[in-house]
């Protein structure tokens, strides 16, 4: 395994939802932990606000991320972030508006909307 990576929120869903309940596979999280404080992956904000969401009842991922999880966080509101995402979405559109549609348009409104750690 070598390289950076950048993980989605699905990636820990379909973790704990699966195959690696906190209860049933501790060891995978404190690996996953530990690629994380050696910079192996990074989360955005948008994905650590997606696992935190439910304040009044914190699922094991959200109580794993704010106590837990010691990787990187990285700020989607960085200005290089923001002008690649502004180059992007002006791509997607043009190339919908001249009938090169690669995406559908719910994903394509999915992917617009900044806020949404898709984007």
């Amino acid at each position: 395994m070598s390289g950076h990576y950048l993980l989605d929120t699905n990636i820990f869903i379909q973790a704990k939802n699966l195959y690696y309940a906190f209860d049933i596979a501790p060891t995978f999280w404190r690996k996953l932990n530990q690629l994380a404080q050696n910079n192996r992956f990074s989360i955005i904000d948008h994905v650590k606000r997606e696992l935190t969401k439910s304040r009044e009842n914190p699922d094991d991922i959200h109580i794993w991320i704010m106590d837990t999880y010691s990787g990187e966080i990285l700020s989607t509101n960085d200005l290089s972030v923001l002008e690649k995402y502004r180059e992007i979405t002006e791509r997607i559109v043009e190339d919908n508006n001249k009938g090169f549609n690669k995406y559908n348009q719910d994903a394509i409104d999915t992917f617009l909307y900044y806020y949404n750690a898709d984007a």
